[in-house]
């Protein structure tokens, strides 16, 4: 069980994951640890698939949210599918292995959005409703990234 009292699926998938997780921490090539590591636990996403939420997170704190990065990254863990949607949204903006034309991407980000936004209605808390929104807006804001970016070293640059 995890922090949150709710049990942890583990099958071959998280083992892979959680592996793959690990050996990233390691190898210098993902940070190590940032409270969005714990979505690996409870999410399909490995530590490749945690989009930009840490850098994100320290952004928002940069420019004065009133909400502390363990909230933020609190409230990410404890809206997994939101937390996935957001993901989502960023792979259909930027994920270079996704082989669409730029309708079929800006058709993707829509439905996306919209999913976020039916999401959204059942979140009881109005900060993490703020700090969801927040995250959305930022994804929707990014011009580009440098996630899947590897350097001569075989290591993601940073």
């Amino acid at each position: 069980m995890a922090n949150d009292g709710k049990p942890i699926v583990i099958d071959t998938e998280f083992n892979h994951r959680l592996e793959a997780s690990i050996m990233a921490v390691v190898g210098r090539s993902a940070p190590n640890p940032t409270g969005t590591n714990a979505l690996i636990l409870r999410t399909a996403m490995g530590l490749a698939r945690n989009f930009g939420h840490p850098a994100f997170s320290r952004y928002l704190r940069q420019i004065r949210a009133p909400f502390s990065q363990d909230y933020m990254w609190e409230t990410l863990r404890n809206n997994t599918a939101i937390t996935a949607s957001i993901v989502a949204l960023f792979q259909a903006r930027f994920d270079p292995h996704l082989v669409a034309t730029d309708a079929e991407r800006s058709a993707r980000e829509t439905a996306v959005l919209a999913e976020i936004e039916e999401q959204l209605k059942s979140v009881a808390s109005l900060d993490e409703d703020r700090i969801l929104r927040l995250f959305t807006t930022l994804v929707q804001a990014t011009v580009r990234t440098n996630l899947w970016q590897i350097g001569q070293d075989g290591i993601r640059v940073r």
